[in-house]
Order: C-alpha cells, then sequence, then structure tokens
C-alpha cells in the first residue's frame, strides 16, 4: 500500500494522479489501432507491452506476470474470441482486463463485464478514459494487500486490549449520546423543509461507464 501511494504522482495539467509506469498489456491484431493505444497509453506515463493476438497474450501473461498489472483487449481478434480470451486471462490471473470495441454493442458487453472485464470501451477511446485505467489496478493492490492483512490476524489488537480500550471509553458516552440526539434532532427539523426541486438527470454512455466501474469496486469491497 506504501508503495502504491509513492508511485502517485501529480499531473500538473490536470491535477490528476496517475500511477507512474503502471506495465500495460495491449492485445491487438490491427498494427496501427495497436500503435495508436500504446501511443496514448505512453502519454499518460504508462509502460506498454503489446501481444499481435491472444495466443501472444497468454503465453505473455503465463511466462512474464511481473511484467503485466492491466490488460487491454480488442474486442475482435481473429485467432480467438474475446470471451475465450477472458476466461483463459481470468483462469491464470486476477489482472483487471478492460475490453476495446470499435462496436456500441450493449449485448457483448454485459457478456465481456459476466466473463470478468473490468470496463468495456468504444472506439474512439478517449485520453480521459486512458488516464484514469490505473485506478483498476491500484484497487486490485488494495483489496490483495487487505486479504493478506487479514490473513495474518488483521491489525495484531487483542481482544484484552479491546476491552481495556472500550471500558477506558465510558465515561464519554453519555456525553456523545447526547451529542448524537441533538444532531438527529437537528436533522429532523432541517428535513421539514421544502426540498428544492432536483435538476433532471440524463443517462448517458459516460454514466453507463462510471456506473458499471463502480459497480466493479463495490464487488471488491464486498469480498474483503
Amino acid at each position: 500500500m506504501a508503495n502504491d501511494r509513492a508511485a502517485l504522482v501529480e499531473n500538473n495539467e490536470n491535477a490528476v494522479p496517475v500511477i507512474r509506469s503502471l506495465k500495460v498489456l495491449v492485445v491487438d491484431s490491427d498494427s496501427t489501432t495497436l500503435a495508436i493505444t500504446s501511443e496514448l497509453l505512453r502519454s499518460h506515463g504508462y509502460t506498454v507491452i503489446t501481444a499481435g493476438g491472444g495466443s501472444e497474450a497468454i503465453a505473455i501473461v503465463r511466462s512474464k506476470p511481473s511484467e503485466v498489472e492491466l490488460i487491454l483487449i480488442d474486442a475482435r481478434l481473429p485467432d480467438m474470441d474475446c470471451l475465450k480470451l477472458l476466461k483463459k486471462i481470468k483462469r491464470m490471473s486476477n489482472f483487471p482486463v478492460v475490453v476495446i470495441s470499435s462496436e456500441n454493442n450493449d449485448n457483448h458487453m454485459v457478456r465481456c463485464l459476466a466473463r470478468g472485464a473490468q470496463l468495456y470501451l468504444v472506439r474512439p477511446i478517449t485520453s480521459d478514459e486512458v488516464k484514469y485505467l490505473w485506478q483498476y489496478s491500484f484497487v486490485r493492490k488494495r483489496s490483495a494487500a487487505a486479504l493478506a492483512g487479514q490473513g495474518q490476524g488483521g491489525n495484531g489488537t487483542d481482544d484484552g486490549d479491546q476491552m481495556e480500550n472500550d471500558s477506558s471509553d465510558g465515561g464519554q458516552s453519555d456525553n456523545e449520546d447526547g451529542k448524537r440526539k441533538a444532531i438527529a434532532k437537528q436533522k429532523k427539523d432541517d428535513n421539514t423543509k421544502v426540498a428544492p426541486k432536483k435538476q433532471k438527470l440524463f443517462w448517458n454512455h459516460d454514466l453507463q461507464q462510471r456506473f458499471l466501474a463502480a459497480v466493479w469496486l463495490l464487488g471488491l469491497d464486498g469480498n474483503r
């Protein structure tokens, strides 16, 4: 976790945190789109590894797992079905996978997400979409560290220490209860006031992608 924090740097232009040299495996059979995607990733500080097809991608994940932290795969690979590739990758590793498609196909998107993809992007992908890809790797590492900590016995505080701490705090409980009741009463009074009319929300593709990403992050938190 400390290493992840140390890796965060500030993008002076947009004041957005990024992870320096995040290792991204890009899988695409089209040399032109492969070059464009790779250059876009490098412009945001990512380290790029490329594969021309599904078989090559599997070989890299199997033989060089330390050189991969996130995987971008094209939805239409000639040598392997995208869903089959997703299944194979998830069996071998827990790297976050992002699918990039030239078609805005909701059915295919849902199937990819069900097979383990963390995100489904439609070309042309934007600089902002690429800029935030580091979050998926960061959350995966944080979740793995949390699970490892639980396996080692949590935070190391035994029950006796916890009981002693609880008893020492007993003298403050009455004051805390009084404060909570006062706050609750104030909230109740505020709720009786007429709330301003809410602005209508319009659903679009960007919101859909944000929603899917949030669902995935909540799933990680729930598995801790």
